[in-house]
């Protein structure tokens, strides 16, 4: 479907649920972990001839390191780097590592290794070439089951305008995307009082407008 907006033709975008299955949690709630880790904004794109995986933690205490894991089907994952807890101060930390091995899908997720020995998961990001992707914009897991979910967005560099609807048309979240361009991954944090139901996310930017359903368990 095509709108004109203020002189401007936009894109009308559906992707429905998406069956992208491999999918592994950390909660990004304290108190359902079995480590006090809250990770947020794990993201994931392409930076050059290379990979960019990006996270946060926004309550670090009682990690030992932080490994990230690369896969090329979603499911096998090998660590390829590591890197040790910086603060441990129950305070917020961002890292980075980079990928400089090239795959046309990679899937990454980050591994978080307690003291005590205790494991928790990041949700899975993946980057893939343009040629790859089988729409522009990509929801998963969906249904969800807790309050975190992953963008896949294909487009051009710019500043993107996130919005989640309710099925009444009321607004639930907002939130600005700086894609770097090209095939890029984000986890988004879903409102702690989003009661189960049918929502859609809306993504404005680049003279498109990129919907998706989604379903809240």
């Amino acid at each position: 479907m095509q709108l004109a907006h203020h002189g401007l033709r936009l894109a009308l975008t559906w992707t429905g649920v998406n069956t992208f299955s491999p999918f592994t949690l950390g909660s990004t709630s304290a108190l359902n972990n079995p480590l006090p880790v809250t990770l947020v904004n794990v993201k994931a794109y392409r930076n050059g001839s290379s990979n960019k995986i990006e996270w946060t933690n926004l309550t670090e205490s009682d990690v030992a390191v932080y490994e990230v894991q690369r896969s090329v089907n979603g499911t096998a994952f090998v660590t390829m780097s590591s890197l040790e807890a910086r603060s441990n101060a129950s305070s917020r930390e961002d890292y980075m590592a980079v990928d400089f091995q090239n795959s046309p899908v990679t899937y990454y997720r980050i591994k978080v290794k307690g003291i005590d020995g205790k494991v928790v998961y990041s949700p899975i990001v993946k980057v893939a070439g343009s040629n790859q992707l089988q729409a522009d914009m990509v929801v998963y897991p969906n249904p969800v089951t807790g309050k975190q979910v992953t963008l896949q967005l294909n487009a051009v560099a710019g500043n993107y305008s996130l919005r989640v609807f309710g099925a009444n048309g009321q607004l639930v979240k907002t939130e600005t995307i700086i894609h770097p361009g090209g095939s890029y991954s984000k986890t988004i944090e879903l409102p702690g009082q989003l009661p189960a139901g049918h929502y859609y996310m809306q993504v404005t930017g680049g003279e498109q407008v990129l919907n998706s359903k989604l379903i809240i368990q």
